[in-house]
């Protein structure tokens, strides 16, 4: 009964609190200066970005993906000649970074050095990789086919413009997705491949939307096709581990996953981010969040624990935490881990540090108070519940999840109080009235008991198990073993009835297939022999 009183006070807060309670902050981790500035030009705020990359660079004057991402800045406002400063500064950095390829070669064609624009662009081509960043390729084809035409090499620029051509497709596409045509967005990229299979562009948006569809098979198969085309992309890695961890495949996602921590990714992915990873991301449902290798390491972890891999798991939770000390979802699934291994204080410690991170979060408290109960400090869980109440004052389940605990405490009177005001908030929950019941019960209030117990059974529609045997020990209780028997055996009978139903669920398909096996060497038999007279 209790452990269904839970689950009820659990769905009634999350389905209301998690939408009302929680601004989209809370849910993601705090980002670096690089990444704050990823965002900012991602999101047409270039000078904001140009601001904190500056920033960054005096600090990390090697970092040539910086100075990519200032080059996309620059060249988004049209300083090409910062934008070829800095783009040519990355290349002396990295010169297998095809990014910055493309800026130098932009540059190149925008002041008219057409050579030298092609130069660049054949290079950034030859290098180019799916990236968690953007698809350069289609428009290095673009400007290159068009540096093609000015000088005259029109067999140059029609095979460029060829290769571009699926990518038109590709940009449908996404246009179709944004607007949810998703079956009309797979026919777009199925005739972008007609025209060149071996576009790994091409297969990993087949991929995604597949996966927006749910078809996780058929996800998987495309990022399989993309991969082979595109070996070392984590982002691929990423997209298909998340496949396989929603077809509960962990073995296969613990291996995706490994394979991105080997590559050693700067920003595993930003765009069109997967379903699982934080829960930020499955409520939020953002295009644009940023995974970084310890969220990969996270994700990781949960597989390990879905595989009984705990040493392994608590191994990934504390890089987690060794990375970013402020992510209070590791915390937490850190102390669910230690918890279930027996280390009740490591995990009340985690969750201690999990609210201070995010106090507005009622579930922690609702993990820890659990954590108290388990090693007997039950004040110290009461005062977690306490706060539940004080974050949901107007939600039943939270008064409901603090009963419950008063209950087991043996706190009655209180516990009557806080089951009371769940039944004036939702009226029609019978959870409420038998927990009340039952405490009217141990307080030597037969009536009040007896009355809640016939209004929850009234609720139940007559078939609450819970009713009868709290009738039961309350008759008991009274000396009336006779009425208290019969309560008994009406829940036996109950039972009895219930197995019956489960048995003949199971039994009745079983006779249906001997039954059918029987027939069908019956006929068979009759066959044989009408052949053998024949």
């Amino acid at each position: 009964m209790r452990s269904q009183s839970v689950g009820i006070a659990i769905s009634l807060l999350f389905a209301w609190f998690v939408q009302l309670a929680f601004p989209a902050h809370l849910w993601a981790r705090e980002l670096n200066t690089f990444e704050k500035a990823l965002v900012d030009v991602e999101s047409d705020r270039h000078k904001e970005g140009i601001a904190r990359l500056r920033a960054w660079l005096k600090d990390n004057p090697s970092d040539a993906e910086a100075f990519i991402i200032l080059g996309r800045a620059y060249m988004n406002l049209d300083q090409l000649g910062d934008c070829l400063r800095v783009s040519s500064r990355a290349i002396e950095l990295n010169p297998n970074l095809s990014r910055a390829y493309s800026l130098q070669g932009y540059c190149f064609l925008k002041q008219g050095r057409m050579q030298e624009g092609i130069d660049s662009l054949s290079k950034a081509i030859e290098l180019y990789r799916i990236n968690p960043f953007d698809w350069d390729y289609v428009n290095d084809l673009r400007n290159r086919a068009e540096a093609y035409r000015r000088l005259g090499q029109l067999d140059h620029h029609a095979r460029d413009k060829k290769r571009a051509l699926p990518f038109e497709f590709l940009k449908s596409a996404q246009d179709l997705r944004e607007q949810g045509r998703l079956n009309e967005s797979l026919a777009a990229i199925d005739n972008g491949l007609a025209i060149d299979s071996n576009i790994p562009d091409l297969w990993f948006f087949r991929g995604v939307l597949h996966g927006n569809k749910r078809e996780n098979w058929l996800a998987i198969s495309d990022y399989t096709r993309a991969l082979k085309l595109s070996p070392d992309s984590a982002q691929l890695y990423y997209f298909r581990g998340d496949c396989y961890q929603q077809l509960a495949k962990h073995k296969e996602a613990v291996a995706d996953f490994s394979k991105i921590l080997a590559l050693k990714p700067r920003i595993v992915a930003f765009k069109y981010v997967c379903e699982t990873g934080r829960l930020r991301d499955q409520l939020l449902r953002q295009d644009e969040v940023i995974i970084s290798t310890h969220d990969i390491c996270f994700l990781r972890a949960n597989s390990l624990i879905a595989l009984n891999r705990f040493g392994e798991a608590l191994k990934d939770l504390d890089m987690v935490i060794r990375a970013d000390p402020k992510d209070e979802r590791a915390y937490s699934r850190r102390a669910e881990l230690v918890l279930n291994i027996g280390r009740d204080d490591s995990a009340i410690k985690d969750y201690s540090r999990a609210i201070a991170l995010n106090p507005g979060d009622w579930r922690k408290f609702k993990d820890r108070a659990d954590a108290y109960q388990r090693i007997g400090k039950y004040r110290e869980a009461l005062n977690d519940l306490d706060q539940i109440v004080r974050l949901n004052p107007r939600d039943p389940g939270a008064y409901l999840l603090r009963a419950v605990a008063l209950e087991n405490d043996g706190q009655h009177k209180r516990a009557i109080a806080d089951y009371t005001k769940v039944v004036e908030l939702n009226p029609n929950d019978d959870d409420a009235y038998v927990g009340r019941a039952n405490c009217y019960t141990h307080l030597g209030l037969s009536q009040q008991a007896l009355k809640d117990f016939a209004k929850a059974e009234e609720l139940a529609g007559g078939s609450l198990s819970r009713v009868q045997e709290g009738r039961a020990e309350l008759y008991s209780r009274k000396g009336d073993e006779e009425q208290a028997r019969k309560e008994i055996v009406h829940l036996q009978e109950a039972e009895n009835q219930k197995r019956s139903v489960e048995l003949e669920r199971m039994i009745l398909p079983a006779v249906t297939c001997m039954l059918f096996l029987a027939l069908s060497a019956a006929g068979l038999l009759l066959l044989r022999k009408r052949k053998a007279r024949a």
